[in-house]
C-alpha cells in the first residue's frame, strides 16, 4: 500500500479523487498541488461548494477531507516537472486538465475521455505543444465521482503497481452500470443488440451509438454537412453526406471514419455533435476528444 501520495491538479476529477483516496487504509500523507482558486463556475462540475469560493483548491480540499489520521501538505503552486521540488513520496498522480509532455517523474495520469477513465502510466510521453483538456461530453457529478472511485480502487487493490511497472495505458468504463442496465432492459424487451462489423471505426468515434438514430433520421430527408475538428482549426475540413447515404450502424461508422481519415490520420478519438437548426443544412461536427481531468 502507498503510504505517501502526491496528487497534482484538484479540478473536477482530481477533487473527487482526493476525497476517495483519503479514505484508503494505510495512507499516511497526502501532498496536494494546484495553483488555482475555487471560482463560482467550478461549483456545478466539481466537489467544491459555494462556501469554498475564493479559497485555494488545496485549502478547500483539506477541509473537505477532514481526516485527522492523514498528514495533508498543500502547495498552491503550478507544478513544472523537473523544476518543482516534491517531498519524499511513494506515488505521483497527475489529474490536471492539461495535456503536456511528461518525463519520468509522474507515475500515472488520470483523465476522462468521453465516458471512460484513462489510466496513463506511460513515461517520457511527448506532445507537440501544451494544451488545456476539455470534456467532449458533459459529465454529471455522479459520473465524475464514479470515475474517481474507480481510480482509487485500482490503487487500493495494488493493481496500479503492475500498470506503472509495465507503463500501461488502460481505459475503464465509467457508465458500465448504466450500460449493463440498458442491455438488461433490451434483453427483457426481446430487442436484439446491434452487431458491429466495423470495429476500428466504432472505437475511433466514441458516441456514434447514441447519436446514430438522430443522424439516420435526418439523412433520410436531407444531406448532412460534416465538419472535422473544431471549426476554423483544420483547413479543408468540410464534407457532405448525400441524402439517404447512411441507413445502418456499420454504414455510418464506415462513412464517418473515412471522412475523418481523409482529413487527418486516425491517431485520436472523436465524438459527434449534431447541430440541427431546422434549416436545409445540418452540421455534424467530428471533434477530437482530447480528454480532461
Amino acid at each position: 500500500m502507498y503510504k505517501s501520495i502526491v496528487i497534482i491538479g484538484l479540478g473536477s476529477l482530481g477533487g473527487f479523487f482526493v476525497e476517495n483516496i483519503s479514505r484508503l487504509k494505510g495512507l499516511q500523507t497526502l501532498i496536494l498541488i494546484d495553483p488555482d482558486i475555487v471560482e463560482s463556475k467550478n461549483i456545478s462540475k466539481s466537489i467544491y461548494k459555494h462556501g469554498d469560493v475564493g479559497k485555494f483548491k488545496v485549502d478547500a480540499m483539506r477541509y473537505i477531507i477532514n481526516n485527522n489520521n492523514i498528514m495533508i501538505k498543500t502547495y498552491p503552486i503550478e507544478f513544472i516537472e523537473g523544476k518543482v521540488y516534491l517531498p519524499k513520496n511513494d506515488l505521483i498522480i497527475d489529474c490536471r486538465d492539461e495535456i503536456c509532455s511528461r518525463g519520468g517523474e509522474i507515475d500515472v495520469r488520470f483523465y476522462i475521455s468521453y465516458k471512460t477513465l484513462v489510466i496513463d502510466c506511460e513515461k517520457y510521453h511527448k506532445v507537440g505543444f501544451k494544451q488545456t483538456g476539455r470534456y467532449a461530453h458533459l459529465l454529471s457529478l455522479s459520473e465524475l465521482s464514479i470515475a474517481a472511485s474507480i481510480a482509487a480502487q485500482y490503487i487500493d487493490e495494488n493493481i496500479m503497481k503492475d500498470f506503472i511497472k509495465r507503463q500501461l495505458v488502460f481505459q475503464a468504463e465509467i457508465d458500465l452500470v448504466k450500460r449493463q442496465a440498458s442491455k438488461a432492459i433490451k434483453l427483457f424487451d426481446n430487442k436484439p443488440d446491434i452487431v458491429l462489423d466495423y470495429q476500428k471505426g466504432d472505437n475511433i468515434i466514441r458516441n456514434l451509438h447514441e447519436t446514430l438514430p438522430q443522424i439516420t433520421n435526418l439523412n433520410k430527408t436531407k444531406a448532412l454537412t460534416v465538419v472535422v475538428g473544431q471549426e476554423g482549426c483544420i483547413g479543408g475540413n468540410i464534407q457532405v453526406i448525400r441524402k439517404n447515404e447512411i441507413d445502418q450502424y456499420n454504414n455510418a461508422v464506415k462513412t464517418l471514419t473515412e471522412i475523418v481519415q481523409s482529413v487527418v490520420p486516425l491517431k485520436e478519438f472523436y465524438t459527434i455533435q449534431v447541430n440541427d437548426n431546422n434549416e436545409n443544412e445540418v452540421f455534424i461536427e467530428l471533434l477530437p476528444d482530447t480528454g480532461a481531468a
